[in-house]
């Protein structure tokens, strides 16, 4: 057996060259390294794999004596035969790459106290001074006080990793979930919007149908009335009542109708100029302006980007709240005028026409219904 020195090789890398005998050189630097180790560590030589050296530690791991040392390890562990071990210790030897074996269980006896027991084990390539393989040298850590710690991190790992399966399982079955009510929404949009178009179209095409009954039971009833003369209070009343009755349902005809022009696709925003439609709105109560004597001032009407049809809407109802709530026995005037105004403006007006409809009786409930 050749006696060991050491030198530093490349990126300071520990190199264990024999030169000579190592029997009666228990002085030796490889020897003590060996030795005082504070770690398990033993020399296997050879391809045979003799135990060439073996530190206290690795004897109270192997729980043998020194009396092992210059033995094959066949023939102190005979149970090693066809073994992983062997492998191992045959791969580095072959290849000069080491190994390592971490977290291996061992149920022993150490110091006296058996029990279960954790070793990582490190194995690397001896070389001699001509630099060929000479043995391998195998280390031990007993990392049994790590165990409880190692497993806890599994657990935790393990958990961790069962938790985020989960989450990643609920949000799959959300997002498939979301999908499916999105679409079941989009899908029942679509049909409502379906819906609303046809309804539209019924009540325009109702509304407009109805309209022409309803103009000729005014019309008769007009007539009716000039062809009668002289009538009684009784007869003249009557005929008020279904004049009025038949101007009230040409009223709701016509709001059935401009609703239903309201809800079309193609209410898209245009020039409107706002003299032109508040004029088209004025006619249809041209009568009723000329039997209460109305005063109207309209001033400084612009052409602005709207809905023409929400515009005529919006001064047809202007009006006839004009009108519909005008004192009696007075001559009403009807004021409208147009100015452009800022954000700051807007608000304020705004704010102060919510507290007037409020501090007015029932004139918020009219608004509201309006």
């Amino acid at each position: 057996m050749l006696e060991p020195d050491l030198e530093k090789g490349a990126a300071g890398e520990m190199h264990v060259i024999f030169t000579q005998p190592v029997i009666g050189a228990e002085n030796l630097n490889f020897r003590l390294l060996i030795k005082e180790a504070p770690f398990a560590a033993c020399l296997f030589a050879g391809p045979e794999m003799k135990i060439a050296l073996a530190n206290n530690r690795m004897l109270e791991l192997w729980a043998k004596n020194k009396s092992v040392v210059g033995k094959l390890v066949t023939e102190v562990f005979p149970e090693v035969r066809g073994q992983q071990f062997l492998r191992v210790l045959n791969q580095v030897l072959t290849t000069g790459q080491p190994e390592e074996q971490l977290a291996c269980h061992a149920e022993m006896s150490l110091n006296g106290i058996p029990g279960d027991y954790c070793f990582d084990f490190f194995y690397k390539i001896i070389r001699d001074a001509s630099g060929r393989p000479f043995g391998v040298m195998q280390m031990a850590a007993d990392v049994t006080a790590q165990l409880p710690a190692t497993r806890a991190l599994e657990e935790t790992n393990d958990l961790m990793q069962t938790t985020i399966q989960s989450l990643q399982e609920k949000k799959q079955a959300f997002e498939k979930l979301f999908s499916e009510r999105t679409k079941e929404l989009d899908e029942a949009n679509s049909k409502l919007h379906n819906v609303n178009d046809k309804l539209a179209q019924f009540a325009y095409v109702v509304s407009h149908d109805l309209q022409e009954p309803i103009r000729k039971i005014s019309t008769f009833t007009q007539l009716l009335d000039n062809s009668l003369g002289v009538i009684s209070e009784k007869s003249r009343s009557y005929i008020e009542k279904i004049l009025a009755s038949t101007g009230r349902m040409s009223s709701l005809i016509q709001d059935v109708l401009s609703y239903s022009q309201l809800s079309q696709d193609e209410n898209i925003f245009q020039r409107v100029d706002l003299k032109e439609v508040f004029g088209s709105a004025r006619a249809q109560f041209a009568e009723t302006i000329r039997e209460k004597k109305v005063l109207l001032m309209v001033t400084d009407l612009p052409v602005i980007q709207a809905i023409p049809a929400q515009i005529f809407q919006l001064f047809s109802n202007l009006l006839s709240n004009s009108l519909k709530y005008a004192k009696t026995g007075t001559d009403p005037v009807v004021c409208i005028t147009g100015s452009r105004m800022c954000k700051e403006e807007i608000e304020k007006h705004s704010n102060l026409l919510k507290y007037e409809l409020k501090t007015v009786p029932n004139v918020a409930e009219v608004a509201s219904v309006g």
